[in-house]
């Protein structure tokens, strides 16, 4: 696959995949601010706002928190990772599989916990992820105003708990 990079005063959009693990709040904005001054529509792939970094187990920004921000300015915004429908279609579709056999593990209740419902599958939510230093009760769920149909099917600490 070859990728054609142009300048961005050329670009019709922004492709908002990922972002530099660890960045602080300044250069987050920094980077939402250029991307404002730019006045272009944006995708986001992820939605999620934090992510646990692989190499230092912190909590760090994502793309999503930047596509909120964005928002916040009137930017439109057009996400396409979970929890919105599109990427469930796209690998229901691809892999033709059986709902009823699939389950769905994530660590975001906004995202994976709620698209994964949304889409009707069975999620387990793992709670040693980025909502590890909350403590998890009734009132941790209505934090996140999540209705009962947006519940985990299954809460477990991390996925080694399954072994």
């Amino acid at each position: 696959l070859e990728l054609e990079t142009k300048k961005a005063d050329k670009a019709l959009f922004v492709l908002a995949l990922s972002i530099k693990a660890n960045l602080d709040k300044i250069e987050i904005t920094n980077i939402s601010k250029k991307i404002i001054n730019l006045q272009l529509p944006v995708i986001c792939t992820n939605p999620d706002e934090y992510v646990i970094d692989g190499n230092t187990q912190k909590k760090t920004y994502q793309v999503g928190f930047i596509a909120n921000q964005l928002i916040k300015n009137n930017i439109t915004v057009r996400f396409i990772g979970k929890p919105y429908s599109l990427i469930y279609e796209y690998i229901k579709n691809k892999f033709m599989f059986n709902k009823s056999k699939v389950i769905v593990f994530g660590d975001s209740l906004q995202t994976d916990i709620k698209g994964a419902n949304f889409n009707n599958f069975d999620s387990v939510f793992l709670k040693g992820g980025v909502h590890k230093d909350e403590k998890i009760d009734i009132n941790f769920y209505n934090k996140y105003s999540l209705v009962e149909n947006e519940l985990p099917k299954f809460v477990i600490n991390t996925i080694e708990d399954l072994f």
